[in-house]
């Protein structure tokens, strides 16, 4: 893979430098001149590289959270950080060569997953991940004739808040557009509880699950708590995405 190096005016300069929109993923990073930082580091970005062209584009975030190790090649000593919640990492660490990887767990690799940077006492250099995740999406609906299939002439409901928690634990969080519709982006491999909250004002309960085609059904199996199950596979291209993951409201 080839890459564009990202130039850094030192360690105390990567995080500010990261945070911008221009990324771009390198496999070997480059030392600016006149670094005033006492010890050499490690520094870079883990995005969310979600069309796989390698290039941290300006709607592509980062990844928090991920674990990001840095190896020292002649003594095996291990240095660690975590990003933050704008995908940033920096990890202090003596001069020297250094095999740099990001645990992509649950998700696909757009970059080289295993770096090796030159570090330079006084100096960063950078070593930057994207990486793929899958998605869930659907919308939520009135079922006015209660039979649980989705008609054109059926309304949507926005506003819905929708919640997906990961068998890791994870949380994501959001709700329902104007259109009814909702998308859950950058979710690693493994099973989903959806939970759909009942607009109590509006509606009584959820209409029966899977009648007809999957594409204008509902997934609500849980009618008392408004539950969704749902798997995402891991597959050679990537993680899977699961659409028409919808929920039908029933009024009283």
């Amino acid at each position: 893979m080839r890459g564009t190096s990202w130039y850094l005016a030192g360690i105390l300069a990567v995080g500010a430098v990261l945070a911008g929109t221009a990324a771009a993923s390198a496999d070997t990073g480059s030392a600016a001149p006149g670094a005033r930082a006492a010890a050499g580091g490690v520094g870079g970005l883990v995005w969310f590289d979600r069309d796989a062209d390698r290039v941290r584009d300006r709607a592509e975030p980062g990844a928090s959270g991920v674990v990001v190790t840095a190896t020292n090649a002649r003594t095996g000593q291990r240095y660690q950080a975590t990003t933050d919640r704008a995908g940033n990492y920096l990890i202090a660490v003596p001069a020297g060569v250094y095999d740099v990887s990001a645990d992509n767990t649950g998700y696909q690799p757009t970059t080289r997953e295993d770096q090796r940077i030159q570090v330079v006492s006084g100096r960063a250099s950078a070593a930057n991940y994207g990486i793929r995740g899958g998605s869930i999406s659907g919308l939520a609906w009135y079922d006015q004739n209660k039979d649980g299939v989705r008609e054109a002439s059926e309304p949507r409901i926005s506003g819905v808040p929708v919640t997906a928690v990961s068998s890791r634990g994870v949380v994501y969080r959001t709700v329902t557009d104007r259109n009814g519709g909702y998308t859950l982006n950058d979710l690693a491999a493994g099973d989903y509880v959806v939970r759909f909250v009942k607009p109590s004002s509006t509606a009584s309960g959820f209409t029966q699950p899977f009648i007809g085609d999957a594409r204008t059904d509902s997934n609500v199996q849980d009618l008392q708590r408004g539950y969704a199950y749902v798997r995402l596979g891991a597959t050679t291209g990537g993680v899977q995405d699961a659409k028409y993951v919808d929920a039908g409201y029933v009024r009283s």
